[in-house]
């Protein structure tokens, strides 16, 4: 009866991991696709490319995830889990400097800032794995989204001179 009782609640931690895990890959695709996508990349881009984007955006996120869960098993639903917040904070920092600081962001920025920090948030996870060095993925992404959104800046205005 115990064991039975045991292996409930441990079922139960699991669904509420995966419960998590679904409306940040929504918030996510939310954020790239109308914020970012539409706000800097394109913004002539009408609802039914938006909406398309934001498929093709579920599929590469859940396809990540996924496959993120297969490989590092050992806590492979919460490193999942803080993938999507990790790019969720990469959004949440375009954002909040397309509206305070938008002099300073460029659609270079942003593009380099969602590649640079997807890779460093692997290469987190990676370094992690192996035992080279432990950074939170969360704060890699974040302070890589600075450093490529400040590049981009940077090369958009050597273009510009």
């Amino acid at each position: 009866m115990i064991e039975c009782m045991s292996i409930m609640v441990l079922q139960c931690l699991r669904e509420i991991h995966l419960s998590t895990v679904g409306p940040v890959n929504f918030a996510v695709v939310t954020i790239i696709a109308k914020d970012i996508y539409s706000g800097f990349i394109n913004r002539s881009a009408d609802d039914n490319k938006i909406l398309r984007t934001s498929r093709n955006l579920v599929i590469l996120i859940n396809f990540i995830i996924i496959h993120l869960a297969i490989i590092f098993q050992k806590k492979a639903i919460l490193d999942a889990a803080y993938v999507s917040y990790a790019i969720r904070a990469i959004g949440a920092i375009v954002i909040i400097l397309g509206i305070y600081g938008s002099r300073f962001i460029n659609g270079l920025g942003v593009k380099l800032a969602f590649i640079g920090s997807i890779l460093t948030i692997f290469v987190c996870l990676i370094a992690n794995r192996i035992g080279l060095f432990t950074i939170d993925k969360t704060f890699g992404a974040v302070c890589a989204a600075l450093l490529f959104i400040a590049a981009g800046f940077l090369w958009g205005e050597k273009g510009r001179s």
